[in-house]
């Protein structure tokens, strides 16, 4: 299974504690004295961050290049690519009623696609970050938050 934590703020030293392999071994009685984030470990062919605007959906690909990367790309920014996808519809709209049932406009969204193609939901983050996607991509994510933001709520 791995461990994430549940911010990636500096902890003690300045360091960021990202995304962690983890074992039986590694577990003891401490994991009791606050919350923790566990999930099952996925064997990733790629990861996707989904920018979901009204009904405007964004999607990236992203290829880890590095180990580091294949366990946590945010932990190792050089070596992943980028590339924009087109999601499956079924899956699309699963992720727009996700954001309408949240009764959110804006959702960043990572999944990850499994070496047999699965698809997995991991988090949607109402205030996640978005510019470094579309600066590496070219997804027009600032034009659909700017018409989103011109007109009223679907």
């Amino acid at each position: 299974m791995i461990y994430k934590p549940l911010t990636t703020a500096p902890i003690s030293g300045g360091r960021v504690l990202y995304t962690t392999p983890i074992t039986d071994d590694n577990l003891d009685l401490s994991v009791a004295y606050t919350a923790h984030l566990f999930q099952s470990k996925i064997e990733k062919e790629y990861e996707v961050r989904v920018t979901v605007v009204d009904s405007t959906v964004l999607a990236a690909r992203i290829d880890a290049i590095t180990p580091a990367a294949k366990v946590d790309w945010r932990s190792d920014p050089d070596g992943v690519r980028y590339s924009s996808i087109t999601l499956p519809d079924d899956v699309a709209d699963k992720l727009r009623r996700l954001v309408a049932k949240l009764r959110l406009r804006f959702a960043a969204i990572d999944l990850v696609v499994d070496t047999c193609g699965q698809v997995w939901f991991l988090e949607a983050n109402p205030n996640g970050q978005w510019a470094w996607i579309e600066d590496a991509t070219g997804l027009p994510i600032t034009a659909a938050i700017a018409d989103a933001l011109l007109r009223d709520p679907e």
